[in-house]
């Protein structure tokens, strides 16, 4: 990360996952949530909130703050925001899919 090679970033991207999956309500038993604390800073969780539950609040001052120019590259920022827009993705399929489920069955009776 930043100017640093051969870092294995796997624990904070599925810090960054699972943090974005229990934000849209989903929650995964088999991830230790304390990791989340240890590998994301309280301002990038708060960024990440803002980005995936209100991203008409997200601004450029935002991202600046919380993802300061000095320890992450930009390329890595975006790659944040990936992971974050495609976890809520996934979110919110489960959601659909759980809501078209409900009406099959109930339209079945």
């Amino acid at each position: 990360m930043g100017d640093e090679k051969n870092i294995d970033t796997q624990k904070f991207r599925w810090s960054v996952w699972n943090y974005v999956m229990r934000v849209k309500g989903i929650v995964n038993d088999e991830f230790l949530y304390s990791d989340v604390n240890t590998f994301v800073l309280r301002e990038v969780k708060k960024y990440l909130k803002t980005v995936t539950s209100f991203p008409h609040l997200c601004t450029q001052a935002l991202y600046n703050q919380c993802m300061g120019p000095t320890v992450l590259k930009h390329s890595e920022k975006i790659h944040i925001n990936l992971l974050a827009t495609e976890a809520r993705k996934q979110a919110e399929l489960n959601f659909a899919l759980q809501a078209v489920m409900e009406y099959a069955a109930g339209s079945s009776e």
